[in-house]
């Protein structure tokens, strides 16, 4: 309830204030006055309460300790009386305790402190560590506010649209951590690389260039952190389009460098490209294996496996730029290998003859 008030707008909440205030005055007044009419009396004595027609104000100076003049409890008065009164006074605490709460975490809630955990413009495929990765950057523009116990959730999904042109979503969920950490914890307090591991579970397994550029899906991101100062929860999202994943492409790295916070704005977005096969990373890990078995072969073998991994995976020489020339090096030495080998047998035989 608390939190649903907090997240209401500023007309709500102060609707809600003005109503619990007068309900409780008008509320308490009513009894106020169900009480004088239940006391017995002395036809000699006054009453309780002077001034009977006026419970709303005396009411009121009871529940925000106004004073009440000449209006005030005589000590003839009942024990019901007296225990409303003690009762009536803890309300008086508790609404605007309650009211004061709602209002100073509505206010340190900092409007907009979601739109400012921002994600970089573009989402890279790239190769680290010998490993496919799917990586993204983030960044907290605000210092003042600190986020704690933060987390990210990621999911892929796939957007499906059937013969009577209604659209299916599924959802292909993928664990993404912070780089060089593994237990899934964020810091967020400079701007940081995100990766995703592509590997036999992961969503992008089967994808090459060509198919992830035509594929009909969004990859989403939820970020949700506490605000150290109210501890209340946040929540922002990042998405990204097959149009914006560069394949073959690394974020700029930046590092903590002070009086460049301009400088640093700028090159949060900046992409670095290099050289990567357009094969699918299924693909990539299985040439990968056979490319390293290569190293146990004979050289006749070398070259019928350069010519089986060529033919097998039906990849272009357009898609196969890095690793075709490691395998035409392998190629050309297993070739001269056995050319001199060649020769150096002739030789041998006619040195023999």
């Amino acid at each position: 309830m608390f939190t649903k008030l907090i997240d209401s707008n500023w007309i709500f909440i102060f609707l809600i204030l003005m109503t619990s205030l007068f309900s409780s005055w008008g509320l308490c007044a009513l009894i106020w006055k169900y009480l004088q009419h239940d006391i017995q009396l002395d036809a000699d004595k006054s009453p309780p309460i002077d001034y009977l027609n006026i419970f709303m104000l005396f009411s009121i100076e009871t529940q925000q300790t106004i004073g009440y003049g000449n209006k005030y409890l005589k000590g003839n008065c009942s024990v019901s009386a007296v225990i409303f009164i003690m009762i009536q006074s803890l309300i008086g605490i508790i609404i605007p305790l309650y009211l004061t709460a709602t209002l100073f975490y509505k206010i340190m809630r900092l409007k907009g402190r979601e739109g400012e955990i921002i994600f970089s413009e573009k989402a890279t495929i790239s190769e680290l560590n010998n490993q496919r990765c799917f990586i993204i950057k983030v960044k907290d523009t605000n210092k003042q506010s600190t986020l704690i116990d933060s987390t990210m959730k990621a999911v892929l999904i796939e957007y499906i649209i059937k013969s009577n042109n209604n659209i299916s979503l599924i959802e292909h969920p993928f664990t993404i951590n912070s780089f060089g950490s593994t237990d899934g914890s964020l810091y967020l307090l400079e701007p940081i690389s995100f990766v995703h591991i592509i590997d036999s579970e992961s969503p992008f397994w089967s994808f090459d260039k060509e198919m992830l550029s035509k594929f009909s899906c969004e990859i989403v991101f939820t970020i949700e952190a506490t605000l150290a100062s109210t501890g209340t929860t946040i929540t922002t999202c990042g998405s990204y389009k097959p149009i914006d994943i560069i394949w073959g492409a690394l974020h700029t790295p930046m590092h903590k460098i002070e009086n460049i916070e301009k400088q640093t704005k700028q090159m949060f977005n900046n992409i670095t490209k290099h050289t990567m096969t357009h094969i699918s990373t299924k693909h990539w890990t299985e040439f990968n294996n056979k490319l390293n078995e290569l190293s146990k072969k004979s050289v006749d073998e070398k070259c019928d496996v350069y010519l089986s991994l060529k033919n097998s995976m039906k990849i272009s020489n357009a898609k196969f730029t890095l690793n075709q020339k490691v395998l035409e090096t392998y190629h050309n030495s297993t070739k001269n290998t056995h050319n001199s080998e060649t020769k150096s047998n002739h030789g041998s035989v006619s040195e023999d003859n």
